[in-house]
């Protein structure tokens, strides 16, 4: 509440809009992870783009590859929460991005 105050007095201070915007995807986070159920991968797939953007990158990535395990249809989806998120990945070979998204484990690299 207080930040959402904050953001009417001030509606131009974009630190004040990174703080909402952190506190909505750990809200996300925490609203999304007790409900979860294994064969939701829609579901999955947004828990990770906001674990990814949240900062926790080696939950996001696990989940991205739940996810996509054996649902070719999710590849999009999966794709765009990598590349999108401030803490995700981009890929410059299509070859590297299909090995990643295969791993059973999340690799060891850095950001």
């Amino acid at each position: 509440m207080i930040l959402l105050k904050a953001q009417r007095a001030a509606p131009g201070r974009i630190e004040i809009l990174t703080a909402l915007a952190r506190v909505c995807c750990w809200t996300a986070i925490m609203l999304m992870q007790p409900a979860l159920h294994p064969e939701d991968a829609l579901t999955r797939a947004d828990l990770a783009a906001c674990q990814l953007e949240a900062g926790e990158r080696s939950a996001g990535e696990a989940n991205l590859r739940m996810a996509l395990r054996g649902r070719p249809h999710m590849l999009g989806r999966a794709t765009y929460a990598l590349v999108q998120s401030s803490h995700g990945r981009f890929f410059l070979r299509q070859s590297a991005f299909a090995k990643f998204l295969h791993a059973e484990r999340p690799e060891s690299s850095t950001p």
